[in-house]
């Protein structure tokens, strides 16, 4: 039988684990966040077609790539005048994230019971 005790000491040195992981890992996300920008198009605009039975804002969340858009509501007409990044919070795209975002929408849909859902992606470059 375990005692408190002892459950209170596992848990700290699982949680003291994760923290030396993430510290271990913490360089080199922050490298891929800062990626060369002509490497590192920025994503302009995402799409999601073919979205029925599950909600497109769930959906949206469970993906890491994300579009550019303004900082704030309040700044919404000087983004429409001018994609600065003063007033735009550009996001660029991460093809390593871009991949595995393929493998979170399949596994979105197969806990939804949508077992046969295929995921297709295209990037499109604009001039």
């Amino acid at each position: 039988m375990h005692r408190p005790a002892d459950t209170r000491a596992r848990a700290r040195a699982v949680a003291a684990l994760l923290v030396a992981v993430v510290l271990a890992f913490a360089p080199q996300s922050l490298y891929a966040q800062h990626e060369d920008q002509r490497e590192a198009p920025e994503v302009q605009d995402l799409v999601l077609n073919g979205v029925h039975a599950v909600g497109r804002l769930d959906l949206e969340r469970s993906i890491s790539t994300t579009k550019s858009q303004c900082k704030n509501l309040l700044l919404i007409a000087f983004c429409w005048l001018s994609k600065s990044p003063t007033f735009m919070d550009k996001k660029y795209l991460d093809r390593t994230e871009f991949r595995r975002d393929v493998l979170r929408l399949r596994v979105f849909y197969w806990k939804r019971g949508f077992r046969e859902a295929t995921v297709d992606t295209a990037v499109v470059r604009l001039a």
